[in-house]
C-alpha cells in the first residue's frame, strides 16, 4: 500500500529541473543552428547535380515551336535564292530578277530586326550589297553566285532552326 502511494505521489509532483549549464560559445551556436532548421537533415549536392535531377526536359518541349516570323523568311529565303538562280541565266533576266530580289531581301532584313534573330543578321545584311554589287558589270556574276549561295545558306538554317 505504501508503495502504490509513492506512486501516486511521484504522478502528481513534477519533476524537478536539472540545473542548467552554462553555455559556451560553440553550444549556442550550435543551438540556434538546430532551431534554425526546419526539416529533415537534406544530403549536400553540387548545384548542377541537384538541378539534372530535379528538372527533366520533355521530348516534345525540346521542339522549338513553328514562328511564322521564321517560316514568311524561310519562304522569301526561298524566292530570293530562285531570283538569284534565273539572274545566273542571262543578262536580260538579272533586272527581271533584281525587281523582286531587293524588295524581298529589305523585308527580310526587317523581318530579322523585328524578331531580333542575331543569327539571321548577316546574311539579311549581305543580300543587299551582293545586290548592289550587281551594278558593276566585272564582278556581276561572281556576285550572283555569292548572293545566290547567301540566300541558300540562309534558308538551310532556318529550316534547321525549325527542327533543332
Amino acid at each position: 500500500m505504501a508503495s502504490k502511494k509513492r506512486q501516486a505521489s511521484q504522478k502528481r509532483s513534477p519533476k524537478k529541473a536539472a540545473p542548467k549549464k552554462k553555455a559556451t560559445a560553440k553550444a549556442s551556436s550550435k543551438a540556434k543552428k538546430s532551431v534554425n532548421k526546419t526539416g529533415p537533415k537534406q544530403k549536400k549536392t553540387t548545384p548542377g547535380v541537384a538541378r539534372a535531377a530535379t528538372t527533366q526536359v520533355k521530348p516534345a518541349e525540346k521542339r522549338k515551336e513553328l514562328n511564322l516570323i521564321n517560316l514568311i523568311q524561310m519562304f522569301l529565303e526561298i524566292i530570293i535564292a530562285s531570283g538569284f538562280f534565273i539572274a545566273l541565266i542571262g543578262q536580260s533576266y538579272k533586272y527581271i530578277a533584281w525587281s523582286w530580289v531587293l524588295p524581298l531581301s529589305i523585308v527580310c532584313l526587317i523581318l530579322a530586326w523585328i524578331e531580333k534573330n542575331n543569327s539571321f543578321w548577316l546574311t539579311a545584311v549581305c543580300i543587299p550589297v551582293v545586290i548592289i554589287a550587281w551594278f558593276g558589270t566585272a564582278i556581276g556574276t561572281l556576285s550572283t553566285i555569292a548572293g545566290l549561295l547567301i540566300s541558300v545558306m540562309a534558308a538551310v538554317s532556318l529550316i534547321s532552326n525549325l527542327y533543332d
